[in-house]
């Protein structure tokens, strides 16, 4: 996933800045959950990229009656609250989203770790499998399983030597591909 369209959307509240007296900035709200999503799935690039364009909006906001203060000076001037609010709404927006895109890419690892060790499991009966075979046991077992994503599995053992293409078994439709376990 890339985080062009966050970038964006910052270069345009960027703009506002600039040009409007009260521009209205509520686009930035959803630069939050971008933020958090980037810290948890992306690569150091695009976050590299996201801060950079997070600096640059930020350099263009003006702070009115404070000049050019550093959030530590603004904290202790009369906004301080209403500054301080808006960095704590922030940061646990970015946080639930963070945490939010870890548990999806987690829950993808756990259900391929699983789907792997049924996959092994119907592979190592000794008897020539079909993927479909490998699909139905995941489904017995409640995972949510895809052709695809037992092709792809098969694919990687292929390629490791760790499975080989069997020969069809005395009666079995001819049309499908069966596979065996090897192991290594």
């Amino acid at each position: 996933m890339t985080f062009e369209t966050t970038a964006e959307v910052l270069r345009t509240l960027g703009r506002r800045l600039g040009e409007e007296d009260t521009p209205d900035l509520v686009s930035g709200t959803g630069v939050l959950g971008d933020v958090g999503r980037a810290l948890a799935t992306a690569s150091d690039r695009d976050i590299r990229d996201l801060q950079a364009a997070i600096a640059a909006t930020r350099e263009r906001l003006d702070y009115p009656d404070s000049g050019n203060q550093v959030p530590a000076e603004v904290l202790r001037g009369k906004d301080g609250t209403m500054f301080f609010a808006g960095a704590l709404w922030a940061a646990n927006d970015i946080v639930s989203a963070c945490l939010s895109a870890r548990a999806v890419q987690q829950a993808r690892t756990a259900t391929r770790n699983e789907l792997m060790d049924v996959s092994r499991d119907v592979l190592s009966s000794g008897r020539p499998v079909r993927p479909s075979d490998i699909l139905s046991a995941a489904r017995e077992r409640g995972l949510a399983a895809s052709p695809d994503r037992v092709s792809r599995i098969l694919g990687e053992w292929l390629d490791q030597g760790d499975v080989e293409p069997a020969d069809t078994p005395p009666g079995a439709d001819r049309r499908g591909r069966y596979y065996r376990f090897v192991g290594h």
